[in-house]
């Protein structure tokens, strides 16, 4: 919702750039929506094709934000680049 965009925008959630971080911002955003906000999925959702199966969530994820971490902690890659795969 806008309104959790805009307060995030302003008091950004704490992390380390990482995959932690990135469900805690999960778990921010979307808490007034899902009761699950913040976790990995247990089920295939998709809208159309299936971008990632939920089995493959947890390594894909940790193999990118591995390679993240070489390249270093980059705020707008990571708020650009990753995060709307992953919300």
């Amino acid at each position: 919702d806008s309104l959790r965009v805009s307060q995030i925008t302003e008091s950004p959630v704490k992390g380390e750039f990482d995959f932690e971080h990135l469900k805690k911002i999960n778990e921010y955003l979307f808490q007034d929506l899902y009761e699950w906000a913040g976790q990995l999925r247990k089920c295939e959702m998709s809208k159309s094709d299936i971008f990632c199966l939920y089995s493959n969530l947890e390594y894909f994820a940790n193999s990118i934000f591995s390679k993240l971490s070489s390249w270093g902690k980059n705020e707008i890659f990571f708020f650009r680049i990753l995060f709307p795969f992953f919300c």
